[in-house]
């Protein structure tokens, strides 16, 4: 549909494979959001739910190495997806204007994901009230450019299999040992709210 209206989308082309799943699971002893970072890829644990974890991984043998296997009590969703990053050169064309994932996409690393698409549509309406489409373009263009820039760099990081990988999440694990120093049981949400937020 972009491409048939007139959009340029520059997208990577190679994609990195990653794994998440839902899990009905005790969590009461853990933060909302917990992050591990392995030697293998990394893993982040969210509770969306009473006993619900979503778990996102940068491949599925990082999160088998957790061991939480035994403890899960039901699988309610598991993908294995491809993650791509792209963005459009232009969020408009005529009488069309792009937002979310049609303009932009990236990992769920961060956590921006739905939350862009938001913001995307939030600035859209106003840029409907104030007949400010070139604003909404130059804003939104801005913000997503800035984000799928780091969210690259962050997944690339993570995902990295070779041994500049290894080496760049040992450098990531001793900042998260600084953190929990710092912060203690919030350390992964307050790491997370620095990359997600910026």
């Amino acid at each position: 549909m972009r491409e048939g209206l007139g959009f340029k989308y520059n997208q990577t082309v190679k994609p990195i494979l990653m794994y998440s799943q839902d899990a009905v699971m005790d969590w009461q002893d853990r933060s909302d959001i917990n992050i591990w970072i392995l030697d293998t890829g990394a893993v982040i644990g969210l509770k969306i739910g009473a006993n619900l974890v979503r778990f996102a991984a940068t491949n599925k043998e990082s999160f088998l190495e957790l061991g939480f296997s035994k403890q899960i009590q039901e699988t309610t969703w598991e993908s294995e997806f491809d993650v791509y990053f792209a963005q459009v050169e232009a969020y408009g064309n005529n009488r069309v204007w792009l937002a979310g994932d049609a303009a932009h996409v990236h990992s769920p690393v961060g956590g921006r994901g739905m939350n862009m698409g938001i913001a995307d549509g939030i600035r859209f309406a106003e840029a409907i009230i104030n007949h400010d489409f070139i604003g909404y373009q130059r804003e939104r263009h801005a913000v997503s450019t800035d984000w799928v820039r780091k969210n690259q760099l962050f997944t690339r990081i993570m995902a990295d299999r070779s041994v500049k990988g290894k080496i760049a999440r040992s450098i990531v694990r001793l900042i998260f040992k600084l953190a929990n120093i710092l912060f203690g049981k919030n350390a992964a949400k307050k790491v997370f709210q620095a990359i997600a937020v910026g």
